[in-house]
């Protein structure tokens, strides 16, 4: 596969539950809240701004999104109204197509009025303070004009011996003025804060798989026996006894010993490799104490982000019982300068297994559990449980990695002419393909039942009226990069294929022709041998 064709998903952990006005995207990134205050205080620049459009960059080998924002109300800093400027977030597409997302960073649209918490940069741009900490988005609700942060991407976790707390709810007027205010050294008093408003709700739902357009992410090497090797960068992790290497192995073990599933991570040693989630490559790794500057440094006093993870993947899909998946390549984990404070507590070890069983989950495909005892749940407990499987853990990677039954069987059909576009105009007749896809459904036609996973089929190609190709692929999957048959005009080709099927009762697939010449035709026939049913 096309390395121009590989993305990365990425899980951010951090500390607080935010009320959403829908159910949140898989994701995952780790914090410790950082008060108000706080960012007010560490933040150069505050301003009110309305987003006018973004840009992809590049800085290196790893992309950014630039979004033009115009300035309408400065906070805190120099900085004149009206002036458009740059702010830059990680995550994007690259000049050859290869792309990272990274899950909690802020993402904004054209006409979005937001408040952002800012850091100038040496090249004129200006990146956000704490990520998604620092970035509050306009939103109208329950009469309110409310600023709200969008942090169901991240995890949250508690200082040593603090409980969490709910993430509240800021009116947008009253929380600018209360910054303005302590921005100039005033003691205004804090009465921003909201009650809960009816539209809002507490994320509840129960574990959640990375996606991307609809399909979830996961390793195939399982399926084969194989072992997917895992490293730690040879530094090792301050603040933690021995380097953090036996806590990273006990991370990995408490996935490997689930014992309904086939996941085999394993641990291959240390590393010097530092290219983690700057740019890809094939080592499998954690990166300790963010060699490469990525995360901003973490605050015992003031909060930020522990650490982030995720995997790189392929864009094309996969199919894996019956079901289509992204490929993962490979994952890597990074983790925050400055954790010594918070590895120094009583279960600074089991917090550190915790935080790192937590991240690989994310490299598996998992995003977040909302169940409080879960190892995903959006905050580290920091109980002593260490790196604990819970039940809903479980019922996420068995979602995933359920061993494969065995392989298909096979049942012969008498040969049968599923489709032939010759014939009069109906669902297995004309007319001719054009350049806009046909969907056929299988079950019931040819003796194929409807728990046909795919079909040993002959497919013509008849009378072209230009040059192409025609790709025959299931329904409700992207259109793949590989064609089912090639033709030239006038000329009729045949090709023998294994055309898999959708899953659902009917069992459809759709042909799709391309010519160079719009308004071209080409007829289609298929003829079925045999059909492939799931083994026993």
């Amino acid at each position: 596969m096309s390395t121009s064709r590989l993305l990365g998903l990425l899980g951010l952990l951090a500390l607080a539950l935010l009320p959403l006005l829908a159910a949140p995207p898989a994701s995952a990134t780790s914090y410790v809240p950082v008060t108000d205050e706080s960012l007010v205080d560490q933040a150069p620049l505050i301003a009110v701004v309305e987003v006018q459009g973004s840009v992809p960059g590049q800085d290196g080998s790893r992309p950014f999104t630039g979004h033009r924002v115009r300035v309408e109300k400065v906070l805190k800093g120099a900085m004149a109204t009206g002036l458009a400027i740059t702010v830059r977030v990680p995550g994007g597409v690259r000049a050859d197509g290869l792309a990272l997302r990274i899950w909690g960073a802020p993402r904004f649209a054209s006409g979005d009025r937001a408040l952002l918490f800012l850091s100038p940069r040496l090249d004129g741009t200006y990146s956000i303070v704490h990520l998604m900490l620092g970035a509050f988005h306009e939103i109208q609700a329950g009469g309110h004009r409310l600023a709200v942060r969008h942090l169901a991407e991240a995890r949250a976790v508690a200082r040593p011996g603090e409980p969490l707390s709910a993430e509240p709810l800021r009116d947008f007027d009253r929380f600018v003025r209360w910054i303005a205010g302590r921005a100039r050294g005033l003691r205004v008093r804090a009465d921003y804060q909201v009650a809960a408003l009816s539209g809002f709700r507490q994320i509840t739902d129960e574990f959640a798989l990375f996606e991307d357009s609809g399909y979830n992410l996961r390793w195939f090497e399982f399926d084969a026996s194989q072992n997917v090797p895992w490293y730690a960068h040879q530094n090792g992790q301050l603040g933690v006894a021995g380097g953090g290497f036996a806590e990273f192995q006990t991370a990995l073990a408490a996935w490997n010993n689930d014992s309904a599933t086939n996941i085999a991570y394993t641990y291959a040693g240390t590393t010097t490799a530092t290219d983690g989630l700057e740019s890809h490559d094939t080592v499998n790794a954690i990166l300790f104490n963010d060699p490469n500057n990525e995360l901003p440094t973490f605050s015992c006093s003031g909060g930020g982000i522990l650490a982030y993870g995720g995997p790189w993947y392929f864009s094309e899909l996969t199919p894996h019982q019956g079901t289509f998946y992204h490929r993962i390549a490979n994952a890597d984990i990074v983790t925050a300068n400055g954790l010594t404070c918070y590895f120094s507590s009583p279960n600074g070890r089991t917090a550190a297994e915790e935080l790192f069983a937590h991240e690989l989950g994310h490299t598996l495909g998992i995003s977040h559990s909302e169940v409080d005892e879960a190892l995903m749940r959006p905050y580290i407990h920091n109980d002593g449980r260490g790196a604990s499987l819970r039940a809903d853990d479980r019922a996420a990677i068995a979602a995933l990695y359920t061993p494969p039954p065995p392989p298909a069987d096979f049942f012969t059909v008498t040969p049968c002419r599923l489709l032939d576009t010759r014939d009069p105009d109906g669902p297995y007749g004309g007319p001719a393909l054009q350049w806009w896809p046909r969907t056929f459904a299988a079950a019931g036609r040819c003796g194929i039942p409807s728990t046909a996973v795919a079909l040993s089929v002959n497919v013509t190609a008849v009378s072209p009226s230009d040059s192409g190709f025609l790709t025959l692929f299931p329904a409700g999957v992207p259109q793949p990069n590989t064609s089912t048959l090639n033709f030239s005009a006038g000329q009729s080709r045949s090709n023998n294929a294994i055309l898999l099927l959708s899953g659902t009762p009917q069992r459809t697939f759709i042909a799709v022709p391309a010519m160079g010449i719009f308004g071209a035709a080409v007829h289609l026939l298929v003829d079925v041998n045999g059909y492939f049913e799931p083994g026993d």
